[in-house]
């Protein structure tokens, strides 16, 4: 989860990066192929699901934690976290599933955030001054630090590349980490729907009755859709906003 050349002057920085809703947009796609999937391939699917659900719960403890891993190493290689969610919400639920994706979320981001400290800063300095919207972030943080971060978590942005930035940025840990529980609101949304696409496929195979239940599902899944993508474009309308008081790079 772009190019940057040196920020030109004028009365506006260009766009943080990353289209408006283009990480929600991508999921409403990936959601929509697998629906399709599901309901074509009906009962089988159903039949599969019941298998992975008994090896699940036959791993206990060992299975969430599996997945904290797994969502660690993915998310610091640039997995989308979105597509991490979407399989935690399938194989463990909202409830479980969110306890296992928060906490490797925050170590995820964590361990980028001293990466880039430690590690891999050079290089990314170098990038931040080659790419306009990367540095213009940079300028803005020391404007408004926290909210700015905040703003960050919350705008549709791939979360490793903002944990690279802000932690090359040398911000502060503890501001660091409260920021990254804006990613709650998405992290929930993505495991619901990995949750309700399970319900699809045991729909699709003739395993569930409630059908009114599940019609109430889908369409509080599509309110929530909808209200997360308008809540992020106000969150990048707002870091826009923290960019331009920033305003342009310094004359050399």
């Amino acid at each position: 989860m772009p190019s940057y050349q040196t920020l030109p002057r004028g009365p506006r920085p260009p766009a943080p990066p990353g289209g408006a809703g283009a990480r929600h947009i991508a999921l409403l796609v990936c959601a929509g192929l697998a629906s399709v999937a599901v309901i074509a391939a009906g009962s089988e699917v159903s039949h599969h699901l019941d298998q992975l659900e008994t090896w699940i719960a036959g791993l206990g403890a060992t299975g969430p934690a599996l997945f904290v891993l797994l969502f660690v190493v993915g998310s610091t290689l640039l997995v989308p976290e979105s597509v991490l969610c979407l399989v935690g919400g399938a194989l463990f639920g909202v409830g479980e599933g969110f306890a296992a994706a928060l906490t490797g979320s925050l170590l995820a981001n964590t361990l980028q955030y001293f990466l880039a400290r430690h590690l891999l800063q050079g290089p990314i300095e170098r990038l931040v001054l080659a790419r306009p919207k990367a540095a213009a972030i940079r300028r803005a943080l020391g404007h408004d630090e926290l909210r700015l971060q905040v703003l960050l978590r919350l705008a549709p942005l791939n979360p490793a590349l903002v944990s690279y930035l802000l932690g090359a940025a040398g911000v502060a840990i503890r501001g660091f980490i409260v920021a990254c529980l804006a990613l709650i609101p998405h992290l929930a949304l993505e495991l619901w729907l990995g949750a309700a696409g399970v319900r699809l496929a045991r729909m699709a195979g003739g395993g569930s009755a409630g059908r009114t239940r599940d019609l109430l599902v889908a369409l509080g899944a599509l309110a929530a859709i909808a209200a997360v993508v308008v809540f992020s474009r106000i969150a990048r309308r707002a870091v826009q906003r923290a960019l331009d008081d920033a305003g342009p790079p310094p004359t050399p």
